[in-house]
């Protein structure tokens, strides 16, 4: 073995392989590093998102291929930004099989590292495995890749699933004389100043003067897929449809929602004007730290507004509703009658600027006609749809929406987007589960060819999203569990893990979320549909740990479709924990199995108490399964 092939590993440039069965795959990562030397141990972040990831928890093996300075975008687009679900990564590349049949990329390496997996930590929405080093193998004396070479040098831009990834509101640029433009399909910016030297592009060269032929250097997306990048929110006002405008704006560095929710990715206020040959309608507004926004687009395609559709009255959507009406003053607000209450109560609106709309009214702009649909409960009471029945287009607000920024205007990628649109239906749409599906009844029975959300990128496949809340608002679960636990010196901790090898033994799909780093957007999102919950907790006064309670009572408010409830745990002296966790779930339609509650650390038989559960849930999903 060769141990000076760890001299060369740096926060760089890494690709990172692993089998699952007779399949392969590879991804780039940036975070690979040493963690000890006797034995020699490495340790690699994966998103938990990515095919890799799969593999290597099927497989507990990887291989790190350690780049070099001189390897071409290209290589780390195919690499880093496409995914092994649907391309070959490997067509074209050298590589040989190591110890454990898994790839180790030959071509751009410097030198290369093979490791099987001892252990693993969850990081949130990553996993860092630590490997024990089995093999490794210095191939030439050129240079390592550097994070920061890639970034500075080679222009180069993080995917949204690295652990170094920050939003294009994050990278501050300043402005030069010649403009930069932004790859829309992955976020390449090409920088005149650098130009593409590997793909013959001399620095200096503009954006305007690169040959017709060019295409990102990472994704391969054509020069018309680029957008001017000056900073900020500068993305104009776009025409959705003949006479039909996006004028709303993206939130990038928003990260948290009423002070609860967590945004990983950013969110967008989405508003629209539609303009008839007569009268025009804004319908929604933005959030009020982006009044400024919308107005200036506003005023841009030189909208006369009649009509402010208000279709919620939460204030990201109503909350430029007094700016607009200042701007035009004979403008009216269009909403449902409770939904003037609230705007009243909120905004302080006068009562003389609104128009009561009825379920299923219509207004007429001319040569194009509004439809407003009642939706109560999606997700306030006083909810409503427009459907703009010249041109198809259904307005739906947050209902079928996502917390995403994005620069895709329309949805490029469904497998990203039915993640943000999960976890935005997961976080703030299953309490209502049963009003949605009345709801998506309505829409149904609608000739839709876009679906244009308040929140996230917009729908011109309208069968995507409503068939996945078709899926999400039935009462079909899956063979899964979500453990939800907290642990203070480890017992707890013995039972859940001795749990999870039981229903993996089972072949039983088990998401373990510790509560003292659980992001309760991705718990949301397993509870969409888990058949069964098991709370895991150690006694605390008498009672739950507090944050168990907390995860007892968010469960109980989300009120997912799940089937069965059980709880385990341990104590010294005694306590009321179970009691105390039922009173807590009491909106849920759930079987309480029976919990498993030991003293002490657990011993031989208690571990056997846990096996009976995993036999006895195991049971309950074959059941349902045969319903």
């Amino acid at each position: 073995m060769d141990s000076k092939a760890l001299y060369n590993i740096s926060y760089g440039m890494y690709v990172i392989c692993s089998k699952k069965g007779e399949n392969i795959n590879g991804q780039i990562a940036n975070v690979l590093f040493q963690v000890t030397s006797d034995p020699m141990q490495v340790a690699v972040s994966i998103n938990k998102k990515n095919l890799t990831h799969d593999y290597i928890e099927q497989s507990r093996c990887f291989t790190a291929s350690i780049l070099s300075e001189n390897t071409p975008m290209k290589f780390i687009g195919n690499f880093g930004f496409k995914s092994g679900r649907d391309f070959d990564k490997f067509s074209g590349v050298r590589y040989k099989l190591g110890r454990n049949k898994i790839p180790i990329v030959l071509d751009n390496t410097v030198a290369y590292i093979e490791a099987e997996v001892l252990n693993k930590i969850d990081a949130k929405t990553h996993t860092l495995f630590i490997g024990k080093i089995v093999d490794a193998e210095v191939l030439n004396e050129n240079k390592p890749m550097t994070y920061e070479y890639y970034q500075r040098v080679k222009g180069g831009y993080s995917p949204k699933t690295a652990p170094t990834y920050t939003s294009m509101a994050d990278k501050k640029r300043k402005t030069m004389d010649m403009e930069k433009y932004v790859c829309r399909i992955c976020g390449y910016v090409y920088d005149p100043e650098k130009g593409d030297p590997d793909n013959g592009v001399v620095p200096g060269t503009s954006f305007k003067d690169l040959p017709d032929e060019w295409v990102c250097p990472i994704c391969g997306a054509g020069k018309e897929e680029f957008e001017k990048k000056l900073g900020g929110n500068e993305m104009k006002a776009v025409e959705i449809k003949p006479d039909i405008f996006w004028v709303g704006s993206i939130d990038w560095d928003r990260r948290l929602f009423d002070e609860l929710i967590p945004l990983p990715d950013g969110t967008s206020y989405n508003s629209y004007i539609v303009k008839g040959d007569e009268r025009t309608a804004l319908i929604d507004t933005v959030d009020p730290s982006k009044t400024s926004e919308l107005i200036d687009r506003l005023r841009k395609i030189k909208a006369d507004v009649d009509f402010v559709v208000a279709h919620h009255a939460e204030q990201d959507h109503s909350g430029s509703i007094p700016a607009v009406l200042k701007l035009y003053p004979k403008a009216k607000v269009v909403c449902t009658s409770k939904c003037k209450t609230i705007l009243i109560d909120l905004l302080h609106i006068p009562e003389n600027k609104f128009i009561e709309v009825e379920d299923r009214e219509t207004l007429s702009l001319g040569d194009k006609t509004l439809e407003f649909i009642h939706a109560p409960w999606v997700h306030w009471p006083e909810t409503m749809f427009t459907y703009l029945k010249e041109e198809k287009v259904l307005f739906t607000c947050d209902f079928l929406g996502s917390h995403l920024a994005t620069s895709n205007l329309f949805v490029e990628d469904e497998n990203i987007v039915y993640e943000a649109a999960k976890r935005y239906y997961a976080e703030i749409m299953m309490p209502f589960r049963v009003a949605i599906r009345k709801n998506l009844e309505k829409i149904e029975k609608l000739d839709v060819s876009i679906v244009a959300p308040s929140h996230g990128p917009i729908y011109n496949n309208p069968d995507f999203i409503i068939n996945a809340y078709k899926d999400w608002v039935s009462d079909e679960t899956k063979n899964e569990v979500v453990i939800v636990y907290v642990s203070m010196h480890g017992s707890t901790k013995a039972m859940v893990d001795h749990l999870i090898d039981a229903f993996i033994q089972r072949k039983i799909k088990v998401r373990p979320f510790n509560l003292s780093v659980t992001d309760i957007g991705e718990l949301a999102m397993a509870l969409v549909d888990a058949a069964t919950v098991v709370i895991a907790s150690p006694t605390v006064l008498g009672g739950p740990h507090p944050l168990a309670i907390y995860a007892a009572y968010l469960v109980n408010a989300l009120r997912p479709k799940t089937r069965f409830v059980s709880v385990v745990g341990s104590y010294s002296w005694g306590g009321r924990m179970v009691e105390q966790l039922r009173d807590i779930i009491k909106n849920l339609k759930v079987e309480l199995l029976e919990p498993v509650l030991i003293k002490g650390y657990p011993e031989e038989k208690d571990f056997k108490l846990l096996d009976k559960l995993a036999e006895d849930i195991e049971r309950k999903h074959n059941e349902i399964t045969k319903k």
